[in-house]
């Protein structure tokens, strides 16, 4: 049975990387290998080196969607590695800002264009960024901590405004369909994008239509947070060229942005002596996929299955939608976990997780290609 590799459905290839609840992304247009960076935590950056180096790509822009408050921002030391201009919203006061943006402008990738829009509330200078690509017409918007999953910003922080944020929320309704894949700056749940349609049916906040009402459900929020690390963390990322990382209450933050959403479902999972007659005798609209990295994918793989990585999934949307059966595997089971949440909560019907994933496969025998 031959192998597949998925062809890229976009001009772009993105990444996400996760630490301690902190979403980073590298988006990059593959055809000039020119790259943006949104958000860099300090933690994600040793995976961000490795990934402009595997991928050949050069830095032009490293966005920041607001002011972090709650882990230390790395985009002073990739500005200082790549020559990237630090790019954030006009309303910052961070002196590590390059460029100020506004809403309408931006930002060129490839010749492609990011468009900002300004949507403060969380932070006076939060911005959300939007790409639309061709190929399956993907629509990415990198909300920060506007919109995450099944939330919206904090309103506790210094400098915050409830009734902004409700209006920079009505602001970007304007500018996202139903399918637009919505990446967030924060995510406690294991899942790896939303959808803005699924936003608006599930995310109570978003569906909040009254200002006065949104304001005092805003203000009944309180996360425990330590205060003293907030306003290190704040002036670390103000500074221009900040010094040692802050000590804090966590090792890489307070992370207090968000919490897990209750009731996840457990997805279905199967072991790989079942899963092995399921890729023998497919049947039509099934889908096996490893979500490994394309590296991992190539040094070794069970025979059958499609590469599609982790963080390309939003890429492929709308045929995951059309599938019949999905079936996830990776390394260990623990990515697609991840990948069998995400499409399950956004309403996929027979998504199966591979148990143990490719390390069960090679313990339990069965042959695999390279």
């Amino acid at each position: 049975m031959p192998a597949t590799n998925s062809k890229h459905s976009s001009p772009v290839g993105l990444k996400q990387i996760r630490g301690d609840g902190c979403l980073t992304y590298l988006l990059w247009d593959r055809a000039s290998c020119e790259a943006l960076v949104v958000d860099p935590g300090m933690a994600a950056l040793n995976e961000l080196r490795e990934a402009l180096q595997e991928n050949g790509l050069r830095l032009v822009a490293i966005v920041e969607t607001h002011t972090h408050a709650d882990h230390p921002s790395s985009s002073h030391s990739l500005r200082q590695e790549t020559g990237a201009k630090v790019v954030m919203g006009r309303g910052t006061t961070s002196a590590r800002a390059d460029r100020l943006v506004s809403s309408g402008d931006t930002i060129v990738l490839g010749g492609r264009a990011v468009r900002v829009l300004e949507t403060p509330g969380h932070t006076p200078d939060s911005i959300c960024l939007f790409y639309s690509g061709d190929g399956e017409q993907v629509e990415l918007a990198f909300t920060g901590d506007t919109v995450m999953i099944g939330a919206t910003g904090r309103t506790d922080f210094p400098s915050a405004d409830p009734a902004a944020l409700f209006r920079s929320l009505r602001a970007l309704e304007s500018h996202l369909s139903p399918q637009t894949r919505v990446l967030p700056a924060h995510d406690y749940s294991d899942l790896i994008f939303t959808l803005w349609g699924v936003e608006k049916e599930r995310n109570t906040q978003l569906g909040e239509q009254h200002e006065a009402a949104f304001v005092a459900l805003k203000r009944e929020e309180s996360l425990a947070v330590l205060a003293e690390d907030v306003l290190k963390l704040i002036e670390f990322n103000l500074s221009a060229e900040p010094g040692e990382l802050p000590r804090t209450g966590v090792a890489t933050g307070v992370a207090v942005c968000g919490a897990a959403l209750p009731n996840i479902e457990r997805v279905p999972s199967i072991n790989v002596q079942k899963y092995a007659p399921k890729l023998d005798s497919r049947a039509r609209g099934e889908l096996f996929i490893d979500v490994r990295e394309p590296a991992e994918y190539a040094s070794g793989h069970i025979s059958g299955t499609e590469n599609i990585p982790l963080s390309d999934l939003a890429f492929h949307w709308n045929r995951l939608a059309g599938a019949k059966k999905i079936y996830l595997s990776c390394q260990s089971g623990r990515r697609s976990q991840m990948a069998a949440r995400t499409l399950d909560r956004l309403g996929l019907a027979g998504v199966v997780n591979v148990s143990g994933g490719y390390q069960a496969w090679l313990n339990a025998g069965f042959p695999v290609e390279k």
